[in-house]
């Protein structure tokens, strides 16, 4: 074997022992930042998500179980069946219970006083709704078709 003088030199040994030190560090802290950083834009994320695609869907599932409560109320005009009938009104209670649940995680995550007004809004008038449908119910159950229409 070949040996230079260069190798057996100890002051090259420790300059490179110390630059594999330094690299090691500086790799360890890129890491570090690089982690840091996707923390942050996981946080970013979830509040990008929180705020108006949980608001958003939340809003889009009020909508479509309002028309599914309107449909199930046509439904019970049209059907004479009591069992039917009652079937239906077990649906729209569950339906009514999604949407007050849906209500709720817009009230808790909407931002914004125009939109917090909007929430409130909706839920008095949905709260409101609910004599109509009750009397709608009681006419159909009674055969009086007409006037429930």
């Amino acid at each position: 074997m070949i040996y230079s003088e260069d190798t057996k030199n100890p002051k090259i040994i420790k300059i490179l022992i110390l630059a594999t030190i330094i690299l090691v560090i500086s790799i360890l802290f890129s890491k570090t930042y690089d982690i840091y950083q996707v923390h942050k834009m996981n946080q970013l994320t979830q509040i990008i998500y929180n705020h108006p695609l949980k608001v958003s869907n939340e809003a889009q599932s009020v909508k479509i179980n309002l028309y599914k409560m309107h449909r199930n109320m046509k439904d019970i005009i049209l059907y004479p069946s009591l069992n039917e009938v009652n079937n239906l009104i077990k649906k729209n209670d569950e339906i009514e219970k999604d949407i007050y649940k849906s209500l709720n995680i817009i009230k808790k995550n909407i931002l914004g006083e125009e939109g917090k007004n909007l929430e409130v809004f909706t839920r008095a008038l949905f709260k409101k709704s609910k004599p109509i449908r009750e009397k709608v119910i009681k006419l159909a159950i009674k055969g009086k078709y007409k006037e429930a229409i």
